[in-house]
C-alpha cells in the first residue's frame, strides 16, 4: 500500500519492503529480549550475558523448563550490537521516508488545496 501511494504521489521509493519487514521483526525480537532480559556475569565469563526470560526451549532430556525459572543465556557480542545499530538506523531512515510520504500525501489531498 505504501508503494502504491508513493507511485500515485510521483515519489520513488527504493526500499526493499520484504527486507524491511524482516529487519523490523528482528529488531522487535532483539528489543524484546534486550528490554525484558537480565544482564549478568557468569563465573568464568569476561563479558556479561543476557538471560532471556521469554524464549522457551527444550533441554537434551526433552524437558521444557519455564524460561523465568531457568533462563537461556545469550552472549551478545559488540559486533552484534553494532549490527543491530546499523539495522536500526536503516529502519529509521525508511520510516522517515514513509513519514515524509504520508505528510506529502496529506498536503496534496487537503481540503484547503482542493476545495
Amino acid at each position: 500500500m505504501i508503494q502504491d501511494l508513493a507511485t500515485l504521489a510521483g515519489i520513488k521509493l527504493t526500499a526493499d519492503w520484504k527486507q524491511l519487514k524482516k529487519t523490523m521483526k528482528e529488531l522487535e525480537s532483539f528489543r524484546h529480549r534486550f528490554a525484558h532480559g537480565i544482564w549478568v556475569y557468569h563465573t568464568g565469563t569476561k563479558t556479561p550475558v543476557l538471560q532471556d526470560l521469554s524464549r522457551a526451549y527444550t533441554t537434551a532430556g526433552n524437558i521444557s523448563p519455564k524460561p523465568r525459572i531457568n533462563p537461556v543465556s545469550i552472549v551478545i557480542t559488540l559486533r552484534e550490537l553494532r549490527n543491530i545499530t546499523r539495522n536500526t538506523d536503516k529502519a529509521i531512515d525508511y520510516l522517515v521516508t514513509i513519514n515524509r510520504l504520508v505528510i506529502h500525501l496529506m498536503q496534496e489531498t487537503s481540503p484547503e488545496k482542493h476545495p
